[in-house]
């Protein structure tokens, strides 16, 4: 009996472990280490395509193509972000629950839009006047326990700072991203008054 209970423990906690690895689209699922185009036969396109472009710091002119999927499923599902590293998707994230196309926006003040998913900070504040964009190494935490205090070594990060115009009465709002999320909100000088995009 012991035994058999075991197997049983074993597969569920085997199956919760595998539970970031897969995505039901309708009735079928992709998985993990699926080709793009077979992420796009199973789950139609994504709501957003975001693309990020690493350099290869061992190997001088090869890079690393980076793309983040959205899939936006509706207020009673969650919103998924597939990862996909040059053609085969890596890795499946939730961002909590998505939205009908009719929900109220609007601009949330500076303290609400940290840790924002890129897709999230279109949808409340629109695109931004500008954006910039660069590839910087920072410091690898090593994860504790793991060999003497310190960092492991370096990784890349996509750094993108995009500039709000909220118009003649306000500052200029700067937001900083990394690898697709809100770091920090700082302040400009005055706005301007100008058409803004609709928002996603």
């Amino acid at each position: 009996m012991r035994p058999l209970l075991f197997c049983i423990v074993l597969t569920a906690v085997s199956s919760l472990a595998r539970g970031g690895d897969t995505l039901r689209c309708g009735s079928r699922i992709i998985s993990t280490g699926a080709l793009a185009a077979e992420v796009l036969g199973v789950c139609g396109e994504p709501q957003y395509r975001d693309v990020w472009v690493f350099p290869h710091f061992s190997y001088p002119g090869l890079v690393h193509d980076t793309e983040e999927w959205y899939y936006n499923f509706g207020p009673n599902q969650l919103l998924r972000i597939l990862r996909l590293r040059n053609g085969r998707l890596v890795s499946i994230e939730s961002d909590g629950y998505g939205y009908s196309q009719s929900s109220p926006l609007e601009c949330t003040p500076d303290g609400r839009l940290q840790g924002q998913s890129k897709l999230r900070l279109l949808r409340l504040c629109g695109e931004p006047v500008t954006r910039e964009s660069l590839n910087v190494l920072t410091p690898l935490p090593r994860r504790p326990g793991v060999g003497p205090p310190g960092f492991a070594g370096l990784q890349p990060v996509f750094r993108e700072r995009w500039v709000y115009n909220l118009g003649a009465d306000v500052l200029l709002r700067e937001v900083t991203l990394e690898n697709g999320r809100v770091v920090s909100v700082d302040y400009g000088g005055h706005g301007f008054d100008a058409h803004r995009p609709a928002p996603y």
